[in-house]
């Protein structure tokens, strides 16, 4: 109980979750997980990149890795825009989780080694939520307006369908809090 008081640094009032969080001075191994959770966003980040490029080109790398045969599926227009929502998801909860781990670790110095799990999870929640954001935009596209024909995929909404995901991957941190 002493060792706890002794970490105790404050209060900090969360304005994005409305959120009143107590402060603990960060042990060694809260700091070994800060740095963890880093490494590995980085290493999805390159991933991440990765995987754009080489659908990108049309390459299917991992895919043929996996064994997988049925590459006219891949190059479909409709799995390329969900594989582009997908990635843009996956590279916003990766701008998310560094954000975080920012803050916490590095300004505040009350990074929680608790909190790994979170960031081994948000570029996939980031991923899945834009997928989830891309079905609905597109079963509502009558509704909002616009033309979104999938059989014409241009650069411009391969983009946007990018940055969408992003948007919704950077967003997901609201789905991650208590």
């Amino acid at each position: 109980m002493e060792n706890q008081q002794n970490r105790y640094k404050g209060v900090v009032h969360d304005d994005q979750t409305n959120q009143v969080f107590i402060m603990l001075r960060e042990t060694r191994w809260d700091s070994f997980f800060a740095i963890m959770s880093l490494l590995y966003l980085l290493v999805v980040l390159a991933f991440l990149l990765w995987q754009l490029f080489d659908v990108w080109v049309g390459s299917y790398t991992l895919a043929k890795a996996l064994g997988y045969t049925a590459l006219t599926n891949l190059a479909s227009q409709s799995f390329r825009l969900t594989f582009y929502a997908f990635i843009g998801g996956g590279l916003g909860g990766f701008v998310n989780g560094v954000r975080s781990i920012l803050l916490w670790f590095a300004d505040r110095t009350a990074f929680g080694k608790r909190y790994f799990w979170r960031y081994l999870g948000e570029p996939w929640v980031g991923g899945v939520l834009a997928v989830v954001a891309l079905a609905i935009l597109r079963s509502g596209i009558a509704v909002l307006g616009g033309d979104f024909k999938v059989d014409d995929v241009s650069t411009r909404l391969s983009l946007t369908i990018l940055a969408l995901g992003a948007l919704a991957g950077y967003g997901s941190r609201l789905l991650l809090v208590d």
